[in-house]
């Protein structure tokens, strides 16, 4: 079965193993112990110590908290990379067999996180320095019909020239369009 939660893939079996001991906690201290992860995600840090207290009730060995943690962890940056909503996650968590009012209380979190996970997720992926200025010029050799464009792009890190022909411009702007077009089409049939 597909999960939009985990990308339109299947769930990870560790996944359903560690649902198992997310559903002997009881809803608010599944919410309080979500609260720590979130943090965890944003902030980076982590107080092991209170979530072995928030876990105590259902008498899990430090293992298990640790499952629990990660488990968590990954529902909820799965949710937040996958941008789904409250009702997709907690239909799809429902199916996995976490308890309704686990579940609930695990959207609230989520719902209320959401955007901060999801910025914490951009600011981490992988990207190319930000193009802060293009600049650019054609030139045409002395008796030549031959045409040059030079573009200059600065970043905050560098400055990289780039000299192509009038063919190899042209060669561009068409392959430029056409992954539009690809994409636009993508995005069309994907909706």
């Amino acid at each position: 079965m597909r999960f939009r939660l985990f990308g339109d893939l299947d769930c990870p079996d560790w996944i359903l193993a560690d649902i198992v001991l997310l559903s002997r906690l009881t809803s608010i201290k599944l919410k309080l112990l979500a609260k720590q992860v979130v943090e965890n995600i944003v902030q980076k840090t982590l107080d092991f110590e209170k979530c072995q207290r928030l876990s105590a009730d259902a008498k899990f060995k430090d293992g298990d908290v640790k499952a629990c943690i990660n488990a968590l962890r990954h529902i909820l940056v799965s949710a937040g990379r996958n941008d789904v909503n409250d009702e997709v996650l907690s239909h799809e968590l429902q199916q996995l067999g976490l308890p309704k009012e686990h579940t609930s209380m695990l959207c609230s979190v989520y719902l209320e996180n959401a955007a901060l996970i999801q910025e914490r997720l951009r600011a981490e992926s992988l990207r190319i320095n930000p193009v802060q200025d293009i600049q650019w010029r054609v030139e045409e050799a002395v008796g030549s019909s031959e045409k040059k464009a030079t573009f200059v792009f600065r970043t905050p890190d560098e400055v990289t020239p780039l000299t192509m022909t009038a063919q190899q411009v042209h060669l561009l702007l068409k392959e430029m369009k056409e992954a539009r077009d690809i994409l636009s089409n993508f995005r069309s049939t994907s909706s």
